[in-house]
């Protein structure tokens, strides 16, 4: 009877070089699974961050917080740290910038980009105390009376000083200094200005933009902000105001002045 022979040495061989490819195989696979992906989505939660806010602006994620990258913008945006996105609001300029991340660590992704918006605003500055007139008519100033705000005939001095504030967004608002509340158009369909917009303004309703005139001494024009239409004074006795105009002209230019005590 013939007798089987079996090459022990080669089939030793053969099974060192299976679990070597094995293991390189493996190791590959394992290595791969370990890249950082290649999105990475962030933003910077207020959107709109005043100059002088101590705390520094950090990105928040939606996707891949955990992928490594390095941030930049243009110059004025200064960053507290390049790798974790934080902006160093305090001594950075004012603007709206772009933020890029461009993602690293991941060959495949080819250096990918992904972006961010944030707006940088100067401080609020101190109120200032104010009279609005109407150069159209005269002697006639913004006043309160019934929480309405017209140009009665006569009435206490007091009720027509106002401050005058910037906030933060770049907005302005007026205060009564009668009743301590801030301007602000009515939701109701004439969208008369009253005086009972609570402490804060803080809807956009109680936000103003102003604009150079022409048309006018004094050459100041208010848009409320929620409407995108000019305050406007009605020719009737009273001289409300109403914020329905969508253009300037000598009835919707006021001058306003600061009062020095």
């Amino acid at each position: 009877m013939k007798k089987s022979i079996t090459n022990n040495s080669y089939i030793i061989k053969a099974k060192a070089a299976g679990i070597l490819l094995f293991t390189l195989l493996w190791a590959s696979c394992a290595e791969e699974t370990k890249l950082p992906p290649c999105v990475s989505d962030f933003s910077y939660p207020e959107g709109s961050y005043s100059q002088d806010n101590p705390q520094h602006a950090a990105p928040i994620y939606s996707a891949g917080a955990d992928v490594p990258g390095i941030f930049s913008s243009t110059d004025g945006l200064v960053f507290a740290d390049t790798h974790t996105g934080e902006i160093d609001l305090a001594n950075s300029l004012p603007g709206s910038y772009t933020v890029r991340k461009t993602m690293i660590g991941n060959a495949s992704c080819g250096n990918r980009i992904t972006m961010a918006r944030i707006t940088i605003v100067p401080p609020a500055s101190a109120p200032k105390k104010v009279t609005i007139r109407f150069p159209i008519t005269g002697t006639y100033f913004i006043t309160l009376a019934d929480n309405r705000i017209g140009g009665p005939h006569g009435g206490p001095e007091a009720d027509r000083y106002f401050e005058w504030y910037q906030l933060d967004n770049g907005y302005h608002a007026f205060r009564s200094l009668k009743n301590g509340q801030f301007l602000r158009a009515s939701h109701d369909p004439g969208n008369y200005l009253v005086a009972n917009g609570g402490e804060e303004a803080d809807e956009e309703w109680e936000q103003f933009i102003l604009e150079v005139s022409d048309k006018g001494e004094g050459g100041h024009a208010i848009k409320c902000v929620a409407n995108n239409l000019y305050l406007n004074v009605e020719n009737v006795p009273d001289f409300l105001l109403r914020a329905v105009a969508g253009g300037v002209d000598t009835w919707e230019t006021f001058q306003i002045s600061e009062i020095q005590e």
